[in-house]
């Protein structure tokens, strides 16, 4: 079982002050924009074109990746898969959030919501040094969107595509 997947790691006050703060920044950004936010996959286009519209580069980007607006669009991002995959949002409980290496949280697939078949053949990729379960950087998903072609979907296809992953690792069914 990976670290991530400990309890402490999904609720401890360092996560939760910034999915509240990250939270009370998509409000605001929410007011600002107008429409619905409903939390869809459907509505990532939307948020995209905010983005692309606000920063005419990764660099400049990169350079506001704490600001209040990236912190809400990676929020939003990690919510859409927190809220349509089941996903959870990880954090380790004795690093301030953010850190001097990453500005937000991953959101993961959790362990515990496996079937044991799932979970035999996740531990058997992890004994192989690599988990198969998704895991997802909401603002390097967001950083990806000045490559040709790219879109926040991407996150949405870790989550729907992983257990495709699985099938070389499934044991046969008994």
């Amino acid at each position: 079982m990976r670290p991530i997947d400990d309890p402490s790691y999904q609720d401890n006050p360092h996560l939760n002050a910034w999915l509240d703060a990250a939270g009370a920044d998509f409000t605001a950004l929410a007011e600002q924009a107008g429409g619905s936010w409903d939390f869809s996959p459907d509505s990532l286009p939307r948020l995209e074109h905010l983005v692309l519209d606000r920063y005419a580069t990764w660099e400049e980007q990169y350079e506001d990746r704490r600001g209040p607006f990236l912190c809400a669009v990676g929020w939003y991002v990690g919510e859409v898969l927190v809220r349509h995959h089941g996903a959870v949002w990880v954090w380790p409980p004795d690093t301030p959030c953010p850190s001097p290496d990453r500005s937000c949280p991953a959101v993961t697939y959790p362990y515990d919501h496996l079937t044991d078949r799932e979970a035999e053949a996740v531990a058997a990729s992890e004994e192989d040094g690599e988990s198969l379960l998704p895991t997802v950087d909401p603002h390097h998903i967001v950083g990806t969107l000045y490559r040709a072609n790219s879109h926040l979907s991407v996150a949405l296809e870790h989550f729907e595509d992983w257990r495709d992953d699985l099938t070389p690792w499934m044991p046969p069914k008994s």
